[in-house]
């Protein structure tokens, strides 16, 4: 009873810790980071391209073109996040591949 009661006080909290720091997300800065490198690839590639690409492929060409993590971005963005990143990647295609912004549109 001790020994469940001890794992209860320590893997709880520290899993409760773990759990709000992926939710943290993105500073501010690295969100724009995420969004321009992805418009970036968006309008050198084309959308149905870029989204295309497997999983172990986008992690390894982010992590290499930019300083953050893949294991850095949440999997369940605030409402916030996703549509300063949406928004902030609209605004790039718009402006410099006007003809890839009906099909992110739509994804």
């Amino acid at each position: 009873m001790k020994t469940i009661l001890f794992a209860l006080l320590f893997f709880l909290p520290l899993h409760f810790f773990l759990a709000r720091t992926a939710q943290a997300g993105l500073t501010r800065e690295d969100q724009i980071v995420l969004a321009k490198w992805t418009a970036e690839k968006i309008c050198k590639m084309g959308v149905d391209d870029f989204y295309d690409i497997p999983e172990p492929e986008i992690s390894s060409l982010l992590e290499k073109e930019t300083p953050l993590k893949y294991t850095d971005i949440p999997m369940m963005p605030t409402e916030d996040q996703r549509n300063r990143i949406a928004n902030y990647i609209s605004a790039y295609v718009s402006g410099v591949c006007p003809s890839e912004l009906e099909k992110y549109k739509n994804r």
